[in-house]
C-alpha cells in the first residue's frame, strides 16, 4: 500500500473518531437536558411541607365549620309552627333527584365543630406516613430550587447549540432536537458558551 494511501486512511481514521466523540459530546449534552427537565418537573410535583399541608386543613376545615353553621335553619327555632322540626335539613330536589351533596358539606362541617382536633391528629399522622420522612419544600424553596435547575437547563441548551453548530461548521450532519428551545437556536455565536 503507497504510504500516501496509509497516511489518508489514518487521517480518515482520526476524523472518523473525532467525529465519532463529538457526536457523543451532543448526546451527553442532551441526556443531561433531559435529565435537568425531569428534576425541574420532580421540584414542581414535590410535596409541600407538613406545616404548610396542616395550614390548607385548617383553612379548610374552618370553612367548613362556617358555612356549616351557616346553612343551619336556626332562625326556625323562633319560628312558633316551624320549631318542631327541629334543624332538620331539607333534601335539595333537581327534578325527581334528591340532591345529598348539600347536607353532606354541612355534616363534615358540623363534624369538624365537634371532632376537629382528633380529626387534625389523624390528618397530621397521615401526612407523616404520605411524606415518609422526606422534606417538603416552601413556597420559597420550591421557587429557589426550580430557577437553578432552569438556569442550569439554560446553560446545557446554549451548550448544545454550541456543538450542533460547532459540528455543522465542520461538515457533520446534525438533527436539532424537536424540542430546542427558541433562546438557543437565535442565539448570537457569541452568547453560546466556548467548547
Amino acid at each position: 500500500m503507497p504510504a500516501v494511501l496509509g497516511d489518508l486512511l489514518k487521517s480518515f481514521g482520526r476524523q472518523r473518531a473525532a467525529a465519532a466523540s463529538t457526536h457523543d459530546a451532543l448526546e451527553a449534552v442532551r441526556i443531561e437536558i433531559a435529565k435537568k427537565a425531569r428534576e425541574i418537573e420532580t421540584i414542581r410535583m414535590a410535596p409541600q411541607t407538613r406545616e404548610a399541608a396542616l395550614t390548607a386543613f385548617d383553612a379548610w376545615a374552618d370553612q367548613a365549620a362556617t358555612k356549616a353553621v351557616d346553612r343551619l335553619p336556626i332562625g326556625r327555632l323562633l319560628e312558633a309552627q316551624a320549631s318542631a322540626r327541629g334543624l332538620h335539613i331539607d333534601t335539595v330536589m333537581a327534578g325527581a333527584q334528591p340532591i345529598h351533596q348539600p347536607a353532606l358539606e354541612m355534616l363534615t362541617g358540623l363534624i369538624f365543630l365537634g371532632c376537629r382536633d382528633r380529626l387534625r391528629e389523624i390528618v397530621s399522622d397521615q401526612i407523616d406516613d404520605l411524606l415518609g420522612g422526606r422534606q417538603g419544600l416552601t413556597p420559597d424553596q420550591r421557587a429557589a430550587q426550580i430557577a437553578l435547575a432552569e438556569a442550569e437547563l439554560h446553560s446545557l441548551c446554549l451548550a448544545e447549540e454550541r456543538l450542533v453548530r460547532e459540528m455543522e461548521g465542520s461538515g457533520l450532519a446534525v438533527i436539532r432536537r424537536r424540542d430546542a428551545p427558541a433562546y438557543a437556536l437565535l442565539a448570537a455565536a457569541v452568547a453560546l458558551p466556548q467548547v
